[in-house]
């Protein structure tokens, strides 16, 4: 990579070093609260209730009249932020008004009218080391919905979301272990856009709950639906479980076979569309670059990533790396450290990133925020 040694764009990789420090915190603070593992769950629910009401009266008295769902926000943002310590003072007041506009107070019965949801009956089975089931979370958990929202370079927002309601979803759970297959919101809204540009002969990569395979068959331009996976025990609980409640199974086909197995014998045209499920999540950057490579001999062929807008926002971490090597030694004259010493994975995975970027030249800062941004890293690979 050249970058060109302006005082302009050293200074404007510097701002950038400030958003990530703020974005740490927002991982350390917030993420951590929704993310799956400790979800904050408010329970006094009726407390929480009359608190949104009472914001909302405050509002309505000082001329700023908001809905009820707004005070609902307003409050569950001012209680992930509420214990949370911040380098920054002014960062929780800026951090509260964002947030707000990425926060949403979910209805139940949306959740339930979907298809998949209102169709799909589960019942208690165990295949293996397999177990699927009815999970619950009480209402008030905070949970995140969608992907990152990217903000701006090295800068991004969790999409937050709550029922005051308790919220009951299939899992599938590999017993002694972590859960490991859910249909909630986030798979519901983060297969929205692969559903939707899905058309026909569909291949998908990951079977999961099988939410993907079952809202494509729905589709009328969806002539098939090849599910790849390797896991015989998740094959034969879907056969028998859900596959049966499919309203087009005739349009289902599952290979057991391990996907990158499968892509690599595959020729381009046999599909017209390819959605890869078999992330479980962001922080799978080395599987996903190498399937990216994999399939860049698809011509075809669309190509949809599960996760991929979040994975392109944490490798935009990898791109910083580069520019902050490459600029090192005007670095100095700003009082920054060293870059990080990386090794292992994250050194393979910087070597990667390092190639796809050896011919980008940076000479105005403006150069700096578009080769940071996720859409161009993943155009990049």
């Amino acid at each position: 990579m050249y970058i060109k040694e302006t005082k302009k764009i050293i200074n404007r990789i510097v701002e950038i070093a400030e958003n990530g420090a703020v974005n740490h915190e927002i991982q350390n603070n917030v993420i951590a609260q929704v993310g799956g593992v400790h979800n904050l769950v408010i329970d006094d629910v009726e407390r929480f209730k009359n608190t949104a009401k009472g914001i909302a009266k405050g509002c309505a008295d000082l001329g700023k009249s908001i809905t009820f769902d707004e005070a609902m926000v307003k409050t569950a943002v001012a209680t992930l932020l509420k214990d949370e310590e911040f380098e920054n003072e002014q960062t929780p007041l800026v951090l509260a008004q964002q947030l707000e506009k990425t926060t949403q107070y979910l209805k139940i019965q949306d959740f339930r009218d979907d298809p998949y949801i209102k169709n799909i009956k589960i019942k208690d089975t165990t295949v293996g080391d397999l177990k699927l089931f009815t999970d619950k979370l009480p209402a008030l958990t905070f949970i995140t919905i969608n992907s990152l929202l990217f903000k701006k370079s090295m800068y991004a927002l969790p999409q937050i979301g709550f029922f005051d309601e308790e919220l009951a979803y299939p899992m599938i759970k590999k017993i002694g272990a972590q859960d490991l297959y859910a249909v909630g919101p986030a798979e519901i809204n983060t297969c929205k856009a692969a559903i939707s540009n899905a058309k026909g002969k569909v291949l998908n990569l990951g079977l999961s709950l099988g939410y993907f395979a079952y809202m494509a068959s729905l589709k009328d331009d969806v002539e098939k639906v090849t599910i790849v996976e390797n896991d015989k025990d998740l094959i034969e609980l879907f056969k028998q479980t859900i596959l049966p409640q499919f309203e087009h199974p005739e349009k289902i086909e599952i290979v057991q076979k391990d996907s990158f197995e499968y892509l690599d014998g595959l020729q381009d045209k046999t599909f017209d569309y390819c959605f890869i499920d078999i992330l479980k999540d962001e922080q799978e950057y080395l599987t996903y670059l190498k399937l990216k490579k994999l399939c860049h001999k698809f011509k075809k062929m669309q190509v949809c990533f599960k996760h991929e807008n979040d994975i392109g926002i944490q490798l935009s971490n990898f791109v910083y790396i580069q520019m902050v090597n490459d600029c090192s030694r005007l670095m100095e004259s700003f009082s920054q450290t060293e870059p990080p010493q990386l090794e292992g994975i994250d050194l393979e995975i910087f070597n990667i990133i390092k190639k796809a970027y050896s011919k980008v030249k940076i000479t105005d800062s403006s150069d700096i925020d578009h080769y940071l941004h996720p859409k161009t890293i993943i155009k990049m690979l």
